[in-house]
């Protein structure tokens, strides 16, 4: 992996066996239902403006690491996609304990792989374009 350029370690027990990950500006919850179910059934699914990670439990605590990088040094899949207009992330759980990260990049769109075992979720994001590029992208 290539050199850090922000960093986060939190532990939290994940309400409802899941983590969720988006800018603060973002509605959280938007399309949580088709999400909630699909990471259930694939780990993680993105709704392009929040990731939604399933985790074993709900009764022990996971320590969550997440890494900005300029880049990743190697590729990773499955990946996975989220809008960050404000550029401050927010994570934790859906009815709980949250925390909060600026990315250095500043807003973006931001593509990330998850690692998920138990106790341990990381995730490592890199910005890939800004969002005025991803919107003409659409078109």
């Amino acid at each position: 992996m290539t050199e850090p350029i922000a960093h986060l370690d939190f532990t939290l027990i994940p309400a409802y066996k899941l983590i969720t990950l988006r800018d603060a500006d973002n509605d959280a919850g938007t399309d949580s239902a088709n999400a909630v179910t699909a990471a259930r059934r694939d780990g993680i699914h993105s709704t392009g403006s929040e990731l939604y990670i399933h985790c074993p439990t709900d009764t022990q605590p996971i320590t969550i690491t997440l890494t900005v990088t300029a880049q990743p040094s190697q590729p990773h899949s499955p990946t996975f996609e989220v809008e960050c207009p404000s550029g401050l992330i927010v994570l934790g759980t859906p009815t709980g304990e949250q925390t909060d990260l600026t990315l250095p990049g500043g807003a973006g769109v931001y593509t990330g792989h998850v690692t998920n075992t138990a106790g341990h979720c990381r995730i490592l994001l890199w910005r890939t374009s800004t969002i005025a590029d991803y919107d003409e992208d659409e078109d």
